[in-house]
């Protein structure tokens, strides 16, 4: 039979303006599609010939007999078309199938309102009621309560209907992966009361498909039975037919099969025994076609108009904008951009982006940009209403960049290019724009992700200039009514690496950096922040622990009138009981008013006024693609500009100047005597060039089980002085991230600050005190003139006779093999102490021995702001080792003060961050191989001979203290194992005899250990031991051919190499493995490329341009 699909306008003519018409004779393969050249933003819609047959021939055929499932992942080609017809405003077209002669539109589907959905069984936490919110908890059933449950639904309003009816029931699974239903039935009642009890007609399914792949079988029961596939998540489509005049409810049987796991009901496959068989039902919904309903049409009809009239209302706009992308693949809040260090396709964004236009007053979407392999995010909207500014990054591209759009999805422009990220812009009183980049050409200092932070460009995406010097992430920029930018800061100088992501503000040239909330407490992270008009609050999402990914969290209000620190100024919105479920699975919230947020949460836009009112506006529809999830709700009106902020900086200097009131007003300074404090050590935050690690190692000695110590290396930069009164004034280098560290006479640490200060080129500013609070204004004085403004600003002093960035195995081992070898050797190892520069697996040994032993005080990136003498020289065992008080050892001035600057600097074993993912060789009794993201080389260890000679008494966790705590794990390696001599492992030479060369450790009070058998080694003859040995000397030759940095010959890893050609630092052409390279040359040369170069007068006014308007 010839078929044939036609376009048509409605005004029954062809289109003039061009379609694109693809006609295939194949009924079984070949697809029509449709593409109309003045929709640039519409998708092409598709749809096999076949499926458009089976639906007009599905509604003119009354008596269609029961039919087997269709094939997987077959889509009806109607939603298709409702689809289409939402997209097309401007051509207003509709697809018309000829089928014998009769053209015949598409029919119009109307949404069946529920309510008073009543169970047999549902799990705590999994409600029924949680299906009609399309609520990603869901409705579930645990098999241990199996057998056949039931769910009834009544409908809003009876349905009054009229001949044969095709109802279309929507199932979707979108919470949790594999949990898909497995065998299922629908029934429909005309009772007036509704409930498990009602008189129930089973429906005769005509079709069934799968939106993930699954092969759904109608059964002679009418139950429909899943099978094959099994996706992560899975919707299902069922059309059935009903001859009843007045349908009250409907109902959802979940039944057991033996061909489930466990009986099912659900297919989750991957649970424990015992627990499988369980699913998780997030949304069911029912459609029929309009016009066969006798006057329940019209009520229902009203009922919708009534309810989108309110929800426009409640927007306090008839429109609004948002968009829809794949839900990050990255468990972290920042990782949803560019690629993994140690492998460029492992990609963090994922395929599908569109901008879309929603009248919430209608519910009629258009599509401004549809790029199904592309992504689309963070929109807003200009000033004056007419144009979007977003990011964007094309099909077939790997880079976001800024574009603008106009609100009819014309004129789509691009504003920023090159081989970065630029995401999250936010538009500048002054035209101006402001945005997070890549561009600053770092990595996380804890993981394979790269950084992004504030940047600045003019309207036209030119001009681009740095914001911010942070070694760490920046986000979501957004204008604050007063002209400040409120954005989320993450730090960790000294402290922890997970609870310091708060908000803080900036003036819009960079100035005036200021926390806003936050970073004196540990906390979640705090990001998507925004001012709520007509009020001094801000509302943001409260993302937990170290955050969630795409930012979802708790959707909290702050008034910043209590203070940064004052966290009962904080509460969290009231989404209501329905959706309370939502609270931590939310993001960006957009505030309309004290009483009225827009906000998202998976597939759908909600509303909401914060004391338990909300509503959802607009949810995917199920043929959507499963990970796609709708994101930031913007109304879509002008706004107010905010008021300008003059520009305070200056870019051709390329330092600023600070001056500070009174080092000892601060919280934290017990036991600091005014006076005591002489100078301030400058220390600067060093970025990573690449990265391939979540922990410290090999920086420092952190990571699993010995968790601890800063993450970065940090410059030593120099001192400033500071008065008799506490003040000091000085003169900064602009736009690095420093910090500062309180001296006294002798230059011991007294107090440090935990935190880093950026300033901008030419900026003239100042603090009260140290941690003071920040409500607080400067004390009161004997003298009104603070001393050091009477004087022009010191200039940094350079420290003599020290490098600026300190590597242990170059200039403390050898001070430590001056002084110290002589007793705390392998031949006389006094106090169980050798700080031999030997190479353990990950460190020399003397390196592993200092910290195991706690002979500096890093604070293990602790939390909060430390009292004084806590962190650094003053705490620190090791100094109090140096002036002839510990066996008459005394160090020279110059050696002392190496020591000293080490400690204040971090303590890092390397110099360079060459070091970072090479050089580290782990003996390991299972996962033998080499790990490419963290460089380690996994060599073959005896675990079995540990197991039979030394967990008898060294059994997890050990029962005697042997290490301080955080290091009392038998298994660290760093201390039993030597690489440089073999033969001069502790797990060796604790266990062998004393006449044999040993320490003869090892052994019970009766000589024996419980097995029986002999504690320890008598004789390097024995064959575990030389087992053992064999095993070390393996893993040395191993380390001999890989390398580590302070070996000769050392290369650097690929990545390493790359990004420093990517950044211009090394040459396009450099061999990395004939060329000669100097990695402390190269990284100093890095760092110098990220340091603030003098601007032109032209580029200063590119700063000031628009702020008087």
């Amino acid at each position: 039979m010839e078929r044939y699909v036609e376009i048509l306008s409605r005004r029954g003519r062809q289109d003039e303006a061009g379609s694109m018409l693809n006609v295939e004779r194949s009924i079984n393969s070949h697809r029509v599609g449709y593409n109309h050249r003045k929709c640039r933003a519409s998708p092409m819609y598709t749809g096999t010939a076949r499926e458009a047959i089976q639906e007009m021939s599905d509604q003119e055929t009354p008596g269609a007999s029961k039919k087997p499932g269709t094939s997987p992942g077959e889509v009806s080609v109607a939603g298709r078309m409702a689809g289409m017809k939402t997209a097309l405003p401007t051509a207003m077209l509709w697809v018309a199938i000829i089928f014998s002669g009769v053209i015949r539109p598409p029919q119009e589907v109307l949404a069946i309102g529920l309510k008073n959905v009543k169970v047999t069984f549902e799990q705590k936490g999994f409600r029924v009621a949680n299906v009609l919110a399309d609520d990603s908890a869901g409705w579930a059933i645990h098999p241990k309560t199996h057998m056949d449950q039931s769910a009834t639904f009544e409908t809003a309003i009876p349905l009054s209907l009229k001949g044969r009816t095709r109802l279309t029931f929507t199932l979707k699974h979108a919470a949790i992966a594999n949990f898909n239903l497995g065998r299922f039935r629908l029934s429909v009642t005309s009772d007036a009361r509704v409930g498990p009890a009602s008189k129930w007609t089973q429906l005769a399914p005509v079709s069934a498909t799968s939106a993930g792949g699954a092969t759904l079988t109608i059964t002679a029961d009418n139950s429909i039975l899943a099978g094959g596939r099994n996706p992560d998540h899975d919707t299902y489509t069922v059309a059935a037919r009903t001859s009843l005049g007045l349908i009250t409810g409907f109902r959802l049987e979940v039944l057991a099969d033996a061909s489930l796991p466990e009986t099912g009901p659900g297919r989750d496959s991957r649970a424990a025994p015992g627990t499988k068989g369980n699913f998780v039902l997030t949304s069911f919904k029912v459609d029929m076609p309009a016009g066969v309903e006798k006057g329940a049409r019209t009520k229902l009809r009203e009922a919708q108009r009534r309810r989108r009239t309110a929800l426009s209302a409640k927007v306090g706009a008839e429109e609004i904008i948002f968009t829809v992308r794949e839900k990050s693949r990255d468990g972290h809040w920042y990782a949803n951009i560019a690629w993994a260090c140690f492998d460029p396709g492992e990609k963090y964004y994922g395929k599908g982006g569109q901008l879309c236009r929603l009248n919430v007053g209608t519910g009629g979407m258009t599509l401004l940009l549809d790029d199904p392999q592309g992504g689309v995010r963070d929109p807003q909207m200009h000033y004056d209403g007419r144009k979007i500014l977003f990011s964007y990054r094309k099909a077939g591209t790997e880079c976001y960049h800024l574009y603008e759009i106009s609100i009819d999805g014309t004129g789509l422009k691009q504003l920023t290019n090159g081989p970065y990220d630029d995401i999250e812009p936010t538009y500048l009183p002054n035209g101006n724009i402001m945005f997070c980049s890549t561009r600053c050409n770092c990595w996380v200092a804890c993981g394979h992700y790269k950084v992004y932070t504030l940047y600045q460009c003019n309207a036209q995406g030119k001009s681009i200039r740095k914001i911010s010097s942070n070694a760490l992430t920046e986000n979501t920029p957004w204008m604050l009514p007063d002209g400040r930018i409120l954005y989320t800061r993450w730090e960790y100088v000294d402290r922890h690496q997970m609870r310091y992501q708060h908000l803080w503000t900036v003036n819009p040239d960079g100035s005036g950096s200021m926390v806003y909330y936050g970073n004196q407490f540990p906390g979640n992270v705090y990001i998507d922040a925004k001012p709520i008009p007509g009020s001094h609050k801000v509302v943001y999402s409260d993302s937990p622990g170290h955050g969630r990914a795409d930012h979802a969290g708790v959707l909290t209000v702050v008034d910043p009138r209590g203070g940064p620190d004052n966290k009962s100024f904080a509460k969290p919105l009231d989404l209501g009981r329905k959706y309370s479920i939502l609270q931590g699975k939310s993001y960006d919230p957009y505030p309309l008013a004290e009483d009225s947020f827009l906000f998202a949460c998976e597939r759908c836009i909600y509303v909401t006024d914060g004391k338990g009112d909300t509503r959802p506006i607009f949810t995917l529809p199920a043929s959507a693609p499963a990970r796609w999830i709708a994101q930031d709700p913007r109304p879509l009106r002008p706004r107010r500009r905010e008021r300008g902020v003059p520009t305070r900086i200056d870019l051709a200097k390329t330092t600023a100047r600070v001056l500070m009131a009174d080092v000892n007003h601060g919280r934290n300074m017990k036991g600091v005597k005014r006076g005591e404090i002489k100078k301030l050590l400058v220390l600067e935050q060093l970025a990573k060039p690449a990265n391939f690690l979540g922990w410290q190692r090999p920086i420092t000695m952190g990571g699993p089980p010995n968790w601890g110590g800063t993450f970065t290396l940090n410059r030593i930069v120099g001192t400033v002085p500071v008065e008799p009164d506490g003040s000091a004034y000085m003169e900064l280098p602009a736009l690095r991230s420093l910090f500062f560290v309180a001296l006294d006479e002798n230059d011991i640490s007294v107090k440090r600050m935990q935190s880093f200060v950026t300033f901008q080129p030419g900026e003239f500013t100042g603090c009260v005190g140290c941690h003071e609070k920040r409500t607080d204004t400067p004390r009161h004085r004997e003298k009104p003139i603070i001393l050091a403004a009477k004087r022009r600003p010191s200039r940094i002093q350079p420290i003599q006779d020290v490098p600026d960035v300190i590597d242990f195995p170059r200039d403390i081992q050898p001070i430590l093999n001056k002084h110290c070898l002589k007793c705390h050797d392998y031949d006389k190892r006094r106090g169980g102490v050798i700080l031999s520069g030997d190479r353990g697996p990950f460190f020399s040994h003397a390196y592993a021995t200092l910290t195991v032993h706690r002979q500096f005080a890093d604070a293990r990136n602790d939390h909060g702001n430390r009292p004084p003498r806590s962190i650094g020289s003053s705490a620190s065992p090791l100094m109090k080792k140096l002036d002839g008080r510990h066996n008459k050892v005394r160090l020279t001035p110059r050696e002392k003060k190496m020591v000293r600057l080490w400690i204040e600097s971090g303590a890092a074993y390397p110099g360079t961050y060459a070091a970072c993912g090479s050089g580290m060789v782990e003996l390991h009794d299972s996962a033998v191989g080499i790990d490419h993201r963290e460089g380690i080389v996994r060599v073959p260890l005896p675990g079995k001979i540990l197991h039979r000679r030394c967990f008898a008494c060294h059994a997890l966790p050990l029962k005697v203290d042997h290490y301080p705590k955080k290091f009392e794990k038998f298994a660290n390696p760093q201390l039993l194992y030597n690489l440089t001599r073999p033969e001069k492992s502790l797990i060796l030479l604790a266990p062998l005899a004393k006449q044999a060369g040993g320490y003869e450790l090892c052994k019970s009070k009766s000589g024996k250990n419980p097995s029986g058998r002999a504690a320890g080694f008598n004789d390097i003859a024995d064959a575990d031991y030389q087992v053992l040995l064999a095993a070390i000397m393996n893993a040395s030759r191993t380390l001999n051919k890989i390398k580590r940095f302070d070996m000769p010959g050392y290369r650097p890893r690929k990545e390493y190499i790359r990004e420093m050609k990517n950044y211009g630092i090394l040459p396009a052409g450099f061999d990395p493995a004939t060329d000669p390279i100097d990695v402390y040359k190269l990284d100093q040369a890095y760092w110098r490329s990220l340091w603030h170069r003098p601007r032109t007068l032209h580029s200063q006014a590119d700063v000031e341009s628009g702020w008087r308007r």
